[in-house]
C-alpha cells in the first residue's frame, strides 16, 4: 500500500494535482538531486533520483520499500509527460520543461545582455492632475485623510477626506511593465497590482456601494462590509464580493478575463448581454472569453504566485509565459522561425535578472538574443539522435 500511495503520488505531482504541501515534499526530496547535476535529466539520472527517493520515503515513513522499482517508476514519467522531461535548477528554482521532440540535447548556457527584475514603481494620479512618481524605496501608499505611504510619510498633502466635508476625488494608481505596488483604500481594503496595471478608485466610498475600476491584473482583500458591496469593474465583467480575497486579470493582451477566488464567495457578472451571474467558491477560477463564462478548479497558489513574488509557469502556454516576462522585465518579444511546442512547469523568483530565466529557452532547444530590450526567441531544429 505504502508503494502504490508513493506511486500515485509521483503521478499527481505530474499531472499538476498534487497539493502545495505534497509538491513541497516532492521538490524537497527528489528533483533537487536533479539540479545539481548539470542540469538536463536523462533515464540514468532518473533511476539515480528515483533511488534517492525511495531512501527518503523508507527514512520518514519507516516502511520497505524494495518492491518500488525503478523501472516502474521511468515508465511513469515518459507516459505522463510525454516526452523527455528537462530538469533545469535555475536560480534557486526548479524548471520542468516537456518538449514534443524524440531527444533533447545537453546545451551549454550562453552569457547575453542582462536585464534587471521589475520592482516597486508606479504614479498616482490624484483629480486628474499630474502623476506623481512613487518612491521606489516604499512598497504601499494609503489612503485616508491624505495618501501617505506605510510609513506614515506623506505622498501628496492634498486632503482628501476631512470629516467627509471634501468632495470625492479621483484617484488612479498606475504600474508600467517592470512595475509593482499595492494600496489600501479608504474602506481598509488591500489591492497589490501586477505589473502594466491601473486601479481607479474614490477618495471615500458612498455610503451604499463600493466600485473600482481595474485593468492588468489585482489581487483583492476586501474588507468586509455587509451593509456595501465591493465590486470590481474590468472591461465588461464585474465581481462583487462583501469580504473575501480573489485575483483579476484582464490583460488587453490575453484572450480572456480571469477571475479566481481565494477565500469566502464571489459573484461574477458580464456586464452586457442576458446572463445569469456565476458564483465562485474558493478554489474555482471563472474565465471571460467573448460572451461566455467558464469555471474550473484551479491551483490558487500557482495563480497568485505573482504576488508573492515568484512565476508560476505550470499550465501556462510557452507565449503566455513570454508574454509575462516582456511585462515583468519592460522588453519587448519577437519570434523567428517556427517555434516548437514546449510547455514549462515549475517557477522562478521574480527577484532575479533576465538572463537567469533565459536560462529555460536553451534547456528548450531554442536559441536567443537580446538587443534594445528585444527579447529575439528563434527555434532549433535537431536531428532523431537530437544533434544540431
Amino acid at each position: 500500500m505504502a508503494d502504490k500511495r508513493n506511486q500515485n503520488l509521483l503521478e499527481k505531482y505530474i499531472n499538476d494535482t498534487a497539493t502545495p504541501e505534497e509538491r513541497k515534499w516532492i521538490e524537497s526530496h527528489y528533483i533537487h538531486l536533479l539540479g545539481k547535476d548539470g542540469g538536463v535529466a536523462d533515464k540514468k539520472m532518473v533511476a539515480r533520483a528515483t533511488r534517492h527517493l525511495r531512501q527518503e520515503i523508507q527514512q520518514q515513513t519507516n516502511v520497505s520499500l524494495t518492491d518500488l522499482k525503478t523501472s516502474r517508476i521511468i515508465p511513469i514519467w515518459l507516459r505522463y509527460a510525454a516526452a523527455i522531461l528537462v530538469f533545469l535548477s535555475v536560480g534557486g528554482s526548479i524548471y520542468w520543461i516537456s518538449m514534443k521532440q524524440d531527444s533533447v540535447p545537453v546545451v551549454a548556457i550562453k552569457q547575453v545582455e542582462d536585464i534587471l527584475p521589475g520592482s516597486n514603481r508606479a504614479t498616482l494620479t490624484i483629480a486628474g492632475q499630474k502623476a506623481i512618481q512613487l518612491s521606489a524605496t516604499h512598497q504601499e501608499i494609503i489612503t485616508g485623510n491624505k495618501v501617505t505611504y506605510d510609513d506614515g510619510t506623506s505622498v501628496s498633502n492634498e486632503p482628501l477626506n476631512d470629516k467627509g466635508t471634501q468632495p470625492i476625488t479621483e484617484l488612479i494608481l498606475t504600474t508600467p511593465n517592470g512595475g509593482t505596488y499595492q494600496v489600501t483604500l479608504p474602506d481598509g481594503t488591500q489591492v497589490r497590482l501586477n505589473a502594466a496595471s491601473k486601479l481607479k478608485y474614490p477618495s471615500r466610498f458612498a455610503k451604499n456601494q463600493r466600485v473600482v475600476e481595474l485593468s492588468g491584473e489585482g489581487y483583492f482583500s476586501v474588507k468586509k462590509d455587509a451593509s456595501r458591496p465591493f465590486r470590481v469593474i474590468s472591461n465588461g465583467q464585474q465581481v462583487e464580493v462583501l469580504g473575501t480575497e480573489f485575483n483579476i486579470s484582464v490583460y488587453d493582451d490575453e484572450p480572456s478575463i480571469k477571475s479566481t477566488l481565494v477565500k469566502g464567495s464571489v459573484r461574477v457578472t458580464r456586464l452586457s448581454g442576458q446572463t445569469s451571474p456565476t458564483i465562485l467558491r474558493p478554489g474555482q477560477q471563472s474565465i471571460l472569453r467573448g460572451t461566455s463564462i467558464q469555471v474550473h478548479e484551479v491551483d490558487v497558489a500557482s495563480v497568485i504566485a505573482w504576488k508573492d513574488g515568484r512565476f508560476s509557469f505550470s499550465g501556462k502556454s510557452f507565449k503566455q509565459v513570454m508574454r509575462e516576462l516582456a511585462r515583468w522585465y519592460d522588453i519587448d518579444v519577437r519570434y523567428e522561425g517556427e517555434i516548437p511546442e514546449v510547455e514549462f512547469y515549475g517557477g522562478a523568483f521574480r527577484n532575479r535578472n533576465l538572463s537567469t530565466v533565459l536560462q529555460l529557452l536553451e534547456s528548450a532547444g531554442l536559441s536567443y538574443r537580446i538587443t534594445d530590450r528585444t527579447l529575439i526567441v528563434s527555434g532549433k531544429s535537431y536531428d532523431q539522435k537530437g544533434g544540431m
